[in-house]
């Protein structure tokens, strides 16, 4: 693993001594569960117990160690200044605690996680899916195989309907996500599980409005002369082995993916998934040796050419809008300016902004723990979606397809029936 142990140790001794706690008022699961332990503070005093043999690994200690979204805002928030690096991490200490509990007490690993990343080992990505599943998106297109520049759908874009039909089916059956993960378990065993999301995916459409996303972000990218590629066998970034602390398994995956995709002539890879983004971009350097492939979203490419002047945005109707900044989009690769570049220069548009946004912005819940802790994540995309509607914006724009569910849960569970849409689809509009 490549999260330094001693630079923990660090961060635990500066937390220890600052004691400042200005992370703890903006934690995300603090604010919803009230919980100490749950807080970002809490987080680091447990690490630090844990160190010195205080207190041992027992499911206390691994609810709050997996509840954190590693969203990152304690880290904006940080008061200590450090040598090296800027603020104290608990992003990645809470990483690091997980792979020893992966590494070192497994019976106390929740299975819903545990099972996701087997399904990743085994079939390289979250999902089972097939190939039909997997591009459905590219049909229409008229997109070449492969290239130096390529399309990047990920795993998660083309069966995110599936997600979120899963999360609205479990608030209404009272079937916790785990409860329906190990249903699915089941169902792969008999291999019934692609069936019936065929049927589903056929009766409901579920997928089809995050497929059009994708096609209308690759619409984008052809109407601004930008030529990509697509991969029939695109692999993944391997986002849950590192979220749920299997680093080892995410080393040799990343390397895989990095292997597969130098294979394949890939030299820069445009995508719409800040997650995967966030981790090719930033987290891949530390685990893979050379890794020189450029990652772009979208957005860069649209922000890029306003800003030489090279398009011009309008919509037909006037329409005001707020927006919402991805975690990983704000936090992890700093692009804040990006998608303001764009939302102030659409013609008829407002962009309203939500009082905690950028660097600041609230946690949509969609972190990770949303498949067993459910009730916790869910109440934070109430919330977050509560603040974008109190703008009184018609619209919510973000660019992440789990924030897109997760608010989109967030605005039924307030009563409201706002619309969330990915950027890519008001641009197209725009264009």
């Amino acid at each position: 693993m490549t999260i330094d142990e001693n630079v923990i140790n660090r961060d635990i001794d500066y937390c220890e001594r600052c004691r400042c706690h200005f992370c703890t008022e903006h934690c995300a699961s603090y604010q919803v569960s009230k919980r100490v332990p749950w807080s970002a503070r809490g987080r680091m005093d447990i690490a630090r117990y844990l160190r010195d043999g205080d207190v041992e690994y027992d499911e206390e200690v691994r609810d709050a160690i997996y509840t954190c979204q590693l969203c990152k805002r304690c880290y904006e928030n940080c008061s200590a200044v450090l040598p090296e690096h800027a603020r104290i991490d608990i992003a990645d200490a809470m990483v690091y605690l997980r792979n020893e509990i992966v590494t070192k007490h497994p019976e106390l690993e929740p299975d819903v996680f545990r099972d996701m990343c087997e399904t990743m080992k085994n079939d390289g990505a979250m999902v089972n899916a097939t190939t039909k599943e997997k591009l459905a998106w590219v049909k229409g297109l008229g997109l070449k195989e492969g290239g130096e520049r390529v399309f990047y759908a990920s795993c998660m874009n083309p069966l995110m309907g599936y997600f979120e039909m899963a999360l609205k089916s479990s608030e209404k059956f009272g079937m916790s996500m785990s409860g329906m993960m190990k249903a699915n378990k089941g169902l792969q065993k008999l291999k019934l599980d692609k069936a019936l999301r065929g049927i589903a995916g056929a009766a409901l459409g579920s997928n089809e409005p995050y497929n059009e996303t994708l096609k209308n972000s690759v619409r984008i990218l052809q109407k601004l002369g930008v030529e990509v590629g697509y991969l029939p066998e695109e692999p993944c970034c391997g986002t849950a082995l590192h979220t749920y602390g299997h680093l080892d398994d995410f080393r040799a995956h990343a390397q895989n993916t990095y292997r597969a995709l130098k294979e394949k002539g890939v030299k820069e890879i445009i995508m719409i998934n800040p997650i995967c983004q966030g981790i090719l971009q930033t987290v891949y350097p530390e685990f893979v040796e050379g890794w020189d492939i450029k990652c772009r979203s979208v957005i860069d490419v649209v922000a890029e050419q306003i800003k030489e002047n090279k398009i011009s945005l309008a919509l037909k109707d006037e329409l005001t809008v707020t927006y919402h900044d991805p975690c990983y989009s704000a936090r992890y690769m700093n692009q804040v300016e990006e998608p303001r570049v764009i939302l102030n220069n659409i013609k008829n548009l407002k962009f309203v902004e939500p009082e905690n946004h950028g660097k600041q912005t609230n946690c949509c819940g969609g972190g990770g723990p949303e498949v067993k802790y459910s009730d916790l994540s869910n109440t934070m995309a109430k919330n977050r979606a509560v603040e974008l509607m109190d703008t009184g914006a018609e619209k919510i724009v973000t660019t992440c397809p789990v924030c897109v569910v997760m608010l989109r849960l967030g605005v039924k569970d307030a009563g409201k029936k706002t619309e969330v849409l990915d950027m890519s689809d008001l641009v197209l509009q725009a264009l």
